[in-house]
């Protein structure tokens, strides 16, 4: 059979994984459902419905008939389990009676106990830490064997049928012993007999695990007891440091006691190396609180011993200890994990969906970091060769003040232009697209715009982490004293944080891709994925916002530094804006009310809080809605003002700037026409009009105007008519803006260009019409006006009325319309050539063709890259494409269907 695991949601967010038709040998595309353990934290969470009911019974009835299946595909009923029961405690407990294996363990922890006793000082201290790491090493190496050989040979079931644990006949003592220790732990639903070998051997070697775990425990506490000591610091700090320690040990308690409710003793001993469940899990509470919470957040009694023994020996016995135990899991777990259910190296990284075939999105290959360099890609070159120049500039250089504040400047205007130009760019881009339109309007694709986008984003982060990281080693100065103050424990934690940054940037890679990674969402949101929560994105929406930061801010106790404390601030509060202001936007409106509203720490915290509300007092529960209320307002406020600022910023300073130039020329102008106005009579310019052959007061764009116009028999021949944009020019009896090529003479005497467009001419020259097309037009909406002048001057005898140059959009997908559309206007802005190849416009016609598409498709194209399609029917294609990239970012109903 090739059966799947189900994988399910429940209401309250928590995953749960339906094992029923499960056998060995399936291929399954999650992780371990078996062991929390084992969890990966890259579950997707999809939206299901159906067996809920079936899930949540199971994972609220202890008493319910789960089955097993061994891989020889036996199906047995496991016993039932008593509730509250847990048999690693049950060994030391004076009310249950002792087998001889509990007497073993019990023997193990007293004589460690004895030789704390009896021993003192240093020789105290070193025995205790020697027991502490046999111990632990017991477990990672000891049980990490044995787990691998069964993974891989089902060696433990054969080394127990071997030694004769189950064999009556050969060893009669050894079977009797084996079988009253067994039934002595289980449930009276337990049949020694019946039961399959590979659950009888898991039984067995789960007494093997408590007798190490029972001894790792007692051990370390033992260590702790030994290197206690009493800092050098005032009572305060001894206060906080014993109260931190016990809350740490409290939570590590709550972690291993809320870890064994939702796994039980199946999974907490590693039951799927022996056999498979053929029932469902549901997995919340801790499991929704960090990813692998029994190996990263279980150990949090370490560091609360540690505080509370004031020693850094048992602080870094505890260091390594907790990260041999992120080896085991990588070395023994994992592996087993892909082998029984599947990798999820294929799943766990979000990839654009292939819905579309207008263009293709290259493999992922590029550089993150300095992964995937290639020295043929002028990028990653220009990356090296910065940072080797930062870097060595850095190192080669002396400490004086001077590199100092080059070092510190060279940090800031690194994480100013990261973040200013990620900010800006991203923001435009999902306003409007402005990056892509960039792309497009120069012949480029979709793709090569996200490509360059990507490698100047890279480019950024790197220099900025790079020019931080330097900054830091130049004001860093090597502690004399380690043992001096906090000097190893500012280390320590800023190592910590470090690592923590690192270890986060991978997660959110791991489970984003590069798509995801180099926010591909803003470029291509038409293959945007289906919204998942994988991952750390389990646990956190966010991971970024706070956790994408602590390198800078380890850094900055590691260098001890108040000006890296600085520049760690402004990179935090620059993350937290472009994550306000640009990046949750932007989701909102791809994504809609689809986006989760509470991840699963904010879930945990909110079920702690409803389950205990009542011994909450109602003024602090009041008070601290009544905070959590302002402070949501105050950055609403925030946000909704910064955005006001970005979106109106530039046209407002447009406007003050050319209304501060017209206000100059104007004046400048008016100086010049009273010097000269009294050479003219001014009571005859009402001699003088001029009047439109167009219906109405709306011209469609690029249509010819005709203009007529009337003058006086004496007026000059050299006078001309210009068209102009009402908003420009303030006076009305004085032209401030040049025509810029728009204009027309109305005499062919009197000039000897632009007399092309005269129709007519009256045989008194007193009256007669131009025609206004093609480069004399403006090819953008607008509200304009012809003004008529007098002898080569912008002395204005008389005016049209005002007209309104209106667009007609084109919302067509079709090919065959588009191209209709092109032909018609390409004989509007190029009449004499538009039968020619558009490979042969001359550049100015280019242009104009340029704008009609503009403003009729929406669609911004360079005149080169018209020149370059050459034909109607290639354009067509072009602009049906970028029609489609270009698109308005709108969360629709099909997008939640996808969700």
């Amino acid at each position: 059979m090739n059966n799947m695991v189900k994988e399910k949601t429940l209401d309250d967010g928590s995953l749960s994984f339906d094992n029923s038709s499960l056998e060995f040998g399936s291929s399954l595309p999650v992780s371990s459902a078996s062991s929390p353990k084992k969890l990966s934290g890259n579950d997707k969470p999809f939206l299901a419905r159906d067996e809920e009911d079936e899930n949540v019974e199971e994972s609220s009835n202890p008493n319910f008939e789960r089955y097993g299946l061994t891989p020889s595909g036996e199906t047995f009923r496991l016993p039932d389990e008593q509730e509250n029961r847990r048999s690693i405690l049950e060994t030391i407990d004076p009310r249950v009676p002792k087998t001889p294996w509990d007497w073993v363990v019990i023997g193990s922890i007293l004589s460690q106990v004895i030789l704390y006793l009896f021993t003192r000082g240093n020789t105290r201290r070193v025995l205790m830490m020697a027991c502490f790491f046999f111990w632990r090493m017991s477990y990672d190496i000891g049980i990490g064997f044995l787990l691998h050989s069964q993974s891989n040979d089902r060696k433990v079931v054969e080394w127990v049928v071997k030694l004769g644990f189950f064999d009556k006949e050969k060893n009669p003592k050894l079977y009797e012993m084996t079988k009253h220790q067994l039934v002595s732990k289980m449930d009276s639903s337990y049949n020694f007999e019946k039961s399959p070998i590979e659950f009888n051997s898991w039984l067995v070697f789960r007494h093997f695990v408590d007798l190490i775990l029972m001894c790792d425990f007692c051990s370390y506490v033992l260590m702790a007891f030994a290197w206690t000591c009493w800092p050098n610091m005032n009572f305060l700090f001894h206060m906080l440091r014993f109260f931190g320690g016990i809350a740490l040990i409290v939570f590590n308690y709550w972690v291993k006691l809320d870890a064994h409710r939702v796994v039980r003793d199946y999974a907490w001993y590693w039951g799927d190396f022996f056999f498979l469940l053929r029932s469902s899990l549901v997995f919340n509470g801790v499991f929704e609180l960090a990813p692998h919470p029994m190996y990263s957040i279980g150990y949090a009694g370490y560091y609360g011993m540690s505080l509370i023994s004031g020693s850094y020996g048992v602080l870094l016995a505890s260091m390594v200890a907790h990260a041999a135990q992120f080896i085991f899991l990588l070395v023994v777990e994992n592996p087993h994990i892909e082998k029984t259910y599947g990798s999820e190296s294929a799943h766990s990284r979000i990839t654009p969906r292939d819905e579309d075939a207008e263009f293709e999105i290259p493999a992922a290959r590029d550089l993150v970091g300095l992964v995937n360099f290639n020295s043929a890609r002028i990028s990653d070159v220009a990356l090296i060769i910065i940072a080797a120049y930062s870097i060595l500039s850095s190192l080669l250089s002396s400490n004086s003040y001077y590199n100092q504040f080059l070092a510190l400047f060279q940090a800031f205007l690194w994480r100013f232009l990261h973040s200013a130009f990620h900010g800006l760019i991203l923001f435009y881009q999902s306003r409007d697209k402005a990056w892509s339109r960039h792309f497009i309007r120069n012949g480029e694709s979709v793709v090569q715009a996200w490509s360059q986008w990507k490698g100047f984003y890279n480019i950024t982060l790197n220099m900025s982490y790079i020019s931080f990281c330097m900054a830091a080693w130049k004001l860093y100065h090597l502690p004399n004293n380690w043992t001096y103050g906090l000097v190893t424990l500012r280390h320590t934690l800023g190592f910590g944080l470090v690592v923590l940054h690192i270890y986060t940037s991978i997660s959110i890679y791991e489970d984003l891709g590069q798509y995801g990674w180099f926010y591909g969402d803003f470029f291509l949101p038409n293959r945007s994925p289906k919204l998942v929560y994988q991952g750390i994105y389990r646990y956190v929406n966010n991971p970024e916002r706070f956790l994408g930061c602590s390198a800078y801010w380890g850094l900055a106790l590691i260098s001890n530094s108040a000006w890296i404390f600085l520049l760690a601030t402004l990179a935090q509060l620059s993350n937290l804006a472009i994550i306000r202001l640009v990046e949750q936007p932007h989701m909102r409106k791809v994504y809609g009310n689809a986006l989760r509203k509470e991840a699963g720490i904010s879930k945990l915290i909110k079920q702690a809080t409803q389950d205990h509300g009542s011994k909450i007092p109602k003024s602090i529960e009041t008070h601290v809605k009544a905070l959590g209320n302002t402070v949501d307002r105050v950055l609403d406020q925030t946000a909704e003002a910064l955005q006001e600022f970005v979106s109106t910023a530039p046209p407002k300073v447009q406007v003050l700037l050319k209304g501060t130039e017209s206000s100059l020329r104007r004046s400048a102008q008016l100086a010049i026409l009273k010097l000269f106005a009294p050479q003219f009579d001014r009571h005859g310019s009402t001699s003088y009009s001029l009047n439109l052959g167009i219906e109405g007061s709306k011209v469609p764009l690029g249509f010819p105007i005709h203009v007529k116009w009337v003058a006086p028999l004496d007026h000059e021949n050299n006078d001309w008519i210009g068209l102009y944009r009402v908003s420009d020019n303030v006076s009305d009896i004085h032209t401030q803006v040049p025509s810029e090529g728009r204009w027309s003479a109305i005499d062919n005497k009197g000039y000897n260009s632009h007399t092309s467009s005269i129709t007519h001419v009256s045989e008194a020259k007193d009256s007669g019409e131009v025609v206004f097309s093609r480069e004399l037009l403006f090819w953008e909406p607008g509200t304009y006006e012809f003004r008529y002048h007098h002898s080569n001057k912008h002395l204005v005898m008389a005016k049209s009325q005002p007209f309104e140059i209106y667009a007609t959009a084109s919302e067509s997908k079709d090919i065959s319309e588009v191209e209709n559309t092109l032909n018609k206007l390409l004989k509007l802005s190029v009449p004499e050539d538009h039968s020619k190849s558009l490979q042969d416009l001359p550049d100015g016609k280019a242009k104009t063709f340029s704008k009609a598409i503009k403003y009729t498709f929406g669609v911004e194209l360079g005149y080169h890259v018209i020149q370059v399609d050459g034909s109607t029917k290639a354009l067509a294609s072009r602009l049906i494409s970028a029609l489609k990239i270009l698109q308005p970012l709108n969360y629709s109903e099909e997008n939640k269907k996808d969700v």
